[in-house]
């Protein structure tokens, strides 16, 4: 994909409000309906094809549908996409790009591609979304990500765990919703005790590592984890640009005691 920069944002001071540029709005009455494995993160590039239907089953407003994606993108920053549709086609093209350039060294820089087919009699719209992103953090915040993938491998087998790190998933969706997610590191923790399996075993705690634009925005996250996605015995913890979440079949006590073997000193 070309690097477009058509959405700047060279920024010299911190913080910043992320839009979430890349989570799909839905439309009212529709629900989801086919969300067969098409979504695929081969960095830097990220792709999710979605398929809702009404509800009810009736038929859809063309045009209300449009209505709808293109104003909910545009108050995100989207601009019209450079493959149009007829007058009369029930087709929608947006893109977005950002570039932000900071005085730490941080860089910013995504496009995306949102595709959107309305078929209104079957009350179906199918969406295609597709993000590159080739952001950069500073070299202080690069050094901390690799001292804590260090300790995490360090301290797995003293409370133990083996560490084996994860190359794919299917909730990296709702991680690169964020255009200020940097980098994203997966790392599984296997009781030493356990079966083998084809499947993550029994009391597997997944350790996710994410590094954003600058401290406000790793802080913004794991507030909206802790309120909508993070169990009770989940645990999360933020240093510097860098979020660390704990989450599994073990006690609050234990993710913490990892949680902290990981973030300090």
């Amino acid at each position: 994909m070309p690097m477009r920069i058509a959405q700047d944002r060279v920024a010299q001071s911190l913080p910043a409000r992320p839009h979430y540029l890349f989570r799909v709005p839905v439309f009212s009455r529709t629900e989801l309906f086919k969300n067969p494995d098409l979504a695929d993160l081969s960095p830097p590039f990220g792709t999710i094809m979605e398929v809702f239907r009404t509800k009810d089953r009736r038929p859809l407003d063309k045009d209300a549908v449009l209505v709808f994606y293109r104003d909910a993108l545009e108050h995100q920053g989207w601009k019209e996409g450079i493959f149009k549709g007829q007058k009369d086609d029930a087709y929608l093209s947006m893109r977005t790009d950002v570039f932000e350039a900071l005085p730490d060294g941080t860089r910013i820089q995504i496009a995306g591609d949102f595709y959107l087919w309305v078929a209104p009699l079957d009350g179906m719209i199918t969406i295609y979304l597709r993000q590159w992103r080739i952001s950069s953090t500073d070299q202080a915040t690069h050094d901390s990500m690799s001292a804590m993938v260090r300790r995490l491998i360090e301290a797995a087998p003293k409370t133990g765990y083996s560490a084996g790190e994860v190359f794919s998933d299917s909730k990296w969706k709702t991680d690169f919703e964020n255009e200020y997610l940097i980098d994203r590191m997966l790392y599984d923790l296997i009781p030493d005790d356990a079966r083998p399996s084809m499947d993550a075993p029994q009391g597997t705690l997944t350790v996710t590592l994410l590094t954003y634009r600058d401290s406000e925005v790793a802080a913004g996250e794991k507030a909206r984890r802790e309120h909508e996605f993070l169990g009770p015995y989940s645990s999360a913890a933020v240093k510097g640009k860098i979020l660390v979440t704990i989450e599994g079949d073990a006690t609050k006590e234990k993710c913490a005691s990892l949680l902290s073997a990981i973030t300090s000193p």
